[in-house]
């Protein structure tokens, strides 16, 4: 299978633990669900790359090539607005089988307990913040009409019936309560990709500031790579 990041300047590295973001409220971590296996329970091959910002997570199936980068994110912020940290969580999949089941999760481990916060959703973008006295936390995806956009570029093109649905919006993206989110998937055929992701972003807590919510919006510009060293990516349409 051909590889679904660049990771010519990445090196084999031994894997300390599943992937997941460490933020100053705690852990969020992530996990992909595909043809019914779970991350969890497989052991991926990592890649780490020469300046150590980020890491490559390829998971061996036979239904799919499966990979998952961590790396920092870019973002567009407002004037007078910043941020601390951001990360990015990107996962993509091409699938070897008909009708590839698939879901992709960011939320809180459970070993922390949810902080105060919750859905911060606006305009084509789905996400959760979350506050402490000293530091705010925003986690952030596409929602489905962003998506909807997307189609033969991160996804494919036939996904558009399923996400343009009347019942769609909020059906394949959406909160688990107040932990974190989750991406289902409308499914892969044979010969399909997508490119799905996470962005997270801290600061220190401001009242009535929206850095956080800013930067992990969904909006960039779409003709640049969004992710340090990584080619833009294009489906199969």
């Amino acid at each position: 299978m051909t590889n679904l990041f660049d990771r010519s300047t990445f090196v084999p590295t031994r894997l300390a633990s599943q992937p997941h973001f460490k933020t100053p409220l705690g852990v969020l971590e992530l996990s992909v669900s595909v043809a019914g296996k779970c991350s969890s329970e497989l052991s991926p091959k990592a890649f780490q790359n020469d300046d150590l910002s980020a890491q490559v997570f390829v998971y061996s199936l036979d239904e799919a090539a499966v990979e998952l980068l961590l790396c920092p994110a870019k973002t567009l912020l407002p004037n007078g607005m910043s941020v601390e940290g951001s990360r990015a969580s990107i996962l993509r999949v091409s699938s070897e089988i008909d009708d590839l089941k698939l879901s992709y999760c960011c939320c809180w481990s459970p070993k922390v307990p949810t902080p105060e916060g919750g859905p911060s959703c606006g305009e084509h973008l789905e996400a959760m913040t979350w506050d402490s006295k000293d530091t705010m936390v925003s986690l952030g995806t596409p929602d489905e009409e962003y998506l909807v956009w997307r189609v033969g570029r991160e996804i494919p093109t036939r996904w558009r019936e399923f996400l343009s649905a009347s019942d769609g919006w909020g059906f394949y993206v959406h909160p688990l309560e107040d932990r974190g989110t989750i991406i289902e998937s409308p499914g892969l055929m044979k010969g399909e990709s997508c490119e799905l992701y996470f962005k997270v972003a801290w600061s220190e807590y401001r009242e009535d500031d929206c850095s956080t919510w800013f930067a992990v919006d969904v909006c960039y510009d779409k003709d640049l790579p969004w992710w340090p060293g990584q080619d833009s990516f294009v489906v199969n349409k």
